[in-house]
């Protein structure tokens, strides 16, 4: 059976600033802004008032990516904080990662006999 990583101690911090008891993430990579178009080589079906041509599909950018986490306690950034550019580093699984990014979202959720859970979202900015 092949080695499956683990996400025990997973660890990340953004501007110098720890998210504290960090205890779950996902990242998400996309191809970017697509945008069609129809090339001069483009192929012809049908004829008349009923023809069309076949588009192509392109990408305006790849995007980096973005990363959320999930951790115990109260969000360590607020409101004013959001749109702040810094570098989030995180180790899981072996693998350390540390890039520029800019913070998104930060979310607080609970639930009744629970522990109180802040959520980050950060956006990679390609500038490293």
């Amino acid at each position: 059976m092949p080695d499956i990583p683990s996400a025990q101690g997973l660890t990340a911090s953004f501007a110098g600033v720890s998210l504290g008891s960090v205890i779950g993430f996902d990242a998400d990579s996309t191809a970017g802004t697509p945008y069609e178009f129809t090339p001069a080589t483009a192929t012809v079906v049908g004829a008349g008032l009923n023809s069309r041509v076949v588009r192509q599909l392109n990408w305006a950018s790849v995007e980096n990516g973005t990363t959320s986490f999930r951790a115990l306690g109260n969000p360590i950034f607020v409101e004013s904080d959001m749109g702040m550019r810094g570098t989030l580093a995180f180790s899981v699984g072996g693998v350390s990662v540390s890039r520029t990014a800019a913070i998104k979202t930060s979310r607080r959720a609970g639930e009744r006999g629970g522990l109180i859970q802040a959520a980050y979202e950060f956006v990679f900015t390609g500038e490293d």
